[in-house]
C-alpha cells in the first residue's frame, strides 16, 4: 500500500502562503495528491499531525522550525514520516537536510527522497528536534513572536537578542548526565549541528546519534558575557564557553524566570 501525503500548511509563518503553489505543482510533477489541511492554532498542529501518527503516511509540513517541532513531537514513535518544508523565519532543519530553500524546490527534493531517523530531544520538559535552550535564549523566542516575528523576520530575533542580552540577568543550572551544570545565563542543547540564521553552533553534534551536544555559558558580567559570545562563531577549544556531550539533559533550575525554547520557539 502507498503511502498517504498530507501537506499541512502554516500561512502564518515567515514565508506564507508565497510557496503554495510551487509546492502544490511539484506535487502534481510526482504524481502526488497531498491532502490539504492548514489547522487555525499551534494545537490544531499538534491534533493534525497526531491524527496521521500511526498511520502509513508523509506529513509534509510547510512551516517555520516552530510548526515542525510541533508536528515532529506529535508524530515520533509512530508510522508517519515528517517532510519539512521551507516556510518560516530561519528554516534551520531544512538547511540541515540540505533541501533548497524554495519550498517548490524543496517539495521535489522530497518526492525523490529516503526516510531517515532522527532523535528527538527533551529539555525542560520541551522535546525539540534540533535544539533547545535557555537564558538569553529562551528570553529571545518569548520576544520575538507575532506581528512582530512576521514584519521583522530574522532582524525580529536580533533586535530582540540585543534587548535580553544588555537588559536582562539570568541564573540557572542544568542536569545533564546527572552532574549539575551551572550557574549560566545561556544553555544550548543541539541535536543538529546548525543554530539560527545557520551558524554551525555545534558542528559535530549529528541527529540520528542518540547523544546531545551541551553549551553552556557560565555566569558572568556584562563584558564576560561578551567575550563568551565572541568566541562562539570560531569553536575554539580554548574558548570560555563549556562544550560536552551527553544522553540526558533531565532538569532545568532557575533562580528566576526562565523558560526553555524549543527549536527557536516559546512555550
Amino acid at each position: 500500500m502507498k503511502a498517504e501525503w498530507v501537506l499541512i500548511l502554516n500561512s502564518a509563518a515567515g514565508q506564507r502562503a508565497r510557496g503554495i503553489k510551487d509546492v502544490l505543482s511539484a506535487c502534481r510533477q510526482a504524481g502526488i495528491k497531498p491532502r490539504l489541511v492548514e489547522p487555525a492554532t499551534p494545537a490544531a498542529t499538534t491534533k493534525t499531525a497526531w491524527a496521521w501518527r500511526n498511520k502509513r503516511a508523509v506529513v509534509v509540513v510547510l512551516g517555520g522550525d516552530g510548526t515542525l517541532n510541533l508536528a515532529g513531537a506529535a508524530l515520533a514513535g509512530g508510522r508517519a514520516v515528517l517532510a519539512p518544508l521551507p516556510g518560516g523565519t530561519e528554516n534551520v532543519l531544512c538547511r540541515e537536510l540540505g533541501l533548497p530553500l524554495d519550498p517548490g524546490r524543496a517539495m521535489g527534493s522530497l518526492a525523490r527522497g529516503q526516510a531517515r531517523p532522527w532523535d528527538l530531544g527533551l529539555f525542560g520538559g520541551r522535546p525539540f528536534l534540533l535544539m533547545a535552550g535557555a537564558g538569553l535564549d529562551g528570553e529571545v523566542a518569548l520576544r520575538a513572536v507575532g506581528a512582530w516575528k512576521r514584519a521583522m523576520g530574522r532582524g525580529a530575533f536580533v533586535l530582540s537578542a540585543l534587548a535580553a542580552f544588555v537588559r536582562s540577568r539570568f541564573s540557572f543550572s542544568a542536569v545533564l548526565d546527572g552532574k549539575r551544570m551551572g550557574p549560566c545565563w545561556q544553555m544550548v542543547i543541539s541535536n543538529a549541528s546548525r543554530y539560527g540564521a545557520g551558524l554551525p553552533f555545534s558542528p559535530d553534534a549529528r541527529p540520528d546519534d542518540g547523544i546531545l551536544d551541551a553549551s553552556w555559558f557560565l555566569q558572568a558580567g556584562l563584558t564576560g558575557r561578551l567575550v563568551q559570545s565572541a568566541s562562539v562563531p570560531n569553536v575554539l577549544h580554548n574558548s570560555p564557553v563549556r562544550r560536552s556531550q551527553t544522553r540526558s539533559a533531565r532538569s532545568l533550575e532557575s533562580v528566576a524566570t526562565c523558560s526553555p525554547s524549543a527549536d527557536s520557539s516559546a512555550p
